[in-house]
């Protein structure tokens, strides 16, 4: 709780600093925040070490770090990661908020400081060669790099991001090298996904095309996935493929990829239907979702059905889970079927008119 108040009054400080009248009390409201984090980091540590870091890099979001000091965080990140006290979801978190403090501090803080992270994180975990566990490692790691450049936006945030899940992919493979099993080919599929949507993010017809051959990629071991072990999850991981792939050729405007995306959502849907999960109900309103968009030049009636079917879906997906996120579904589609119907009208009007 008092970190939950902590954050808050930071952030609140952060919004008004330019405002405030007194910059003195806004300086020393900062300090007593970044002390209160120190504090609090040193108490919690030996017990939970992923959440001491994230309150520490919070406090330093309020009140920006000294070189010295933003160097001996970096320090004690990489002992961390180095003796695995960080849980490895947690570590995107990490490096988000480090990506923050530097963007904060400005100038080359940001690229130097994310670099200095990398480096000695493989200095450290090559001592081991190419084992299992440093590569497993140094994957996440060049994964969380680039998703904290993809969120960052714009073109070279986004090419960096491309060459950080570059990275990631070259030690998937290593590790699939190393042994063929469903962990290290799910973190494989994955990789090729990431860079995927980096790819298509950055935009541009080559880029395009490249984005399609990682989600084929992706799609291949998603297949091989299925084969071998038919649970939920992975049917779960192998519709998310297909709808990759279709979203990727729907991206490209040739009447060719249009039909090709079609199939392919076809295929996401079958897939989809297999699963019994609640949460099914989201990934087949979005693939009917996706083949209305898709039919909407060609056919307004199938579309319209498509549109019709997702709505359907979202409506009893927000019954089961009343989330922003399925309220903002059922908006969207209910504006794109009313679109529709309004289009409709407006040529039976003009019929009318004639007649």
């Amino acid at each position: 709780r008092l970190v939950s108040v902590l954050y808050r009054i930071g952030s609140n400080l952060q919004d008004k600093r330019a405002r405030l009248f007194n910059i003195s009390l806004s300086n020393e409201l900062s300090k007593k925040i970044i002390e209160l984090s120190k504090k609090i980091e040193k108490i919690i540590m030996p017990s939970d070490p992923s959440l001491a870091l994230i309150i520490l890099c919070h406090g330093y979001t309020v009140c920006l770090p000294e070189d010295s000091e933003l160097v001996s965080l970096l320090d004690l990140i990489i002992e961390c990661a180095e003796t695995k006290k960080v849980e490895a979801q947690k570590f995107g978190t990490i490096f988000r908020l480090i990506d923050k403090i530097c963007c904060q501090k400005g100038g080359k803080a940001r690229e130097v400081h994310m670099h200095v992270v990398v480096e000695e994180l493989e200095k450290k975990l090559s001592k081991d060669g190419g084992t299992k566990e440093r590569l497993e490692r140094l994957s996440d790691v060049y994964k969380w790099l680039g998703e904290s450049y993809f969120e960052e936006g714009g073109k070279e945030n986004q090419e960096k991001a491309c060459e950080m899940y570059e990275k990631s992919l070259e030690m998937a493979k290593e590790l699939v090298k190393g042994g063929n099993t469903p962990e290290n080919l799910e973190k494989l599929s994955r990789a090729y996904s990431d860079l995927g949507n980096s790819y298509q993010t950055e935009g541009g017809e080559e880029n395009q095309k490249k984005a399609c051959k990682m989600y084929e990629k992706s799609l291949e071991i998603a297949k091989e996935l299925v084969k071998a072990n038919n649970t939920p999850e992975n049917l779960e991981k192998l519709s998310h493929a297909y709808t990759n792939l279709g979203n990727s050729y729907q991206g490209r405007r040739e009447k060719e990829n249009q039909t090709k995306a079609c199939e392919i959502y076809r295929c996401a849907l079958k897939v989809a239907k297999e699963q019994k999960e609640p949460k099914s109900l989201e990934e087949l309103s979005y693939i009917y979702e996706r083949l209305g968009d898709n039919y909407c030049k060609e056919s307004r009636e199938i579309a319209c059905e498509m549109y019709e079917k997702s709505l359907m879906l979202i409506k009893e997906w927000v019954k089961k889970d009343r989330t922003a996120l399925s309220a903002s579904s059922l908006e969207v589609i209910s504006y794109k079927l009313l679109e529709i119907y309004l289009e409709e009208a407006k040529e039976n009007q003009k019929k009318a008119c004639k007649m």
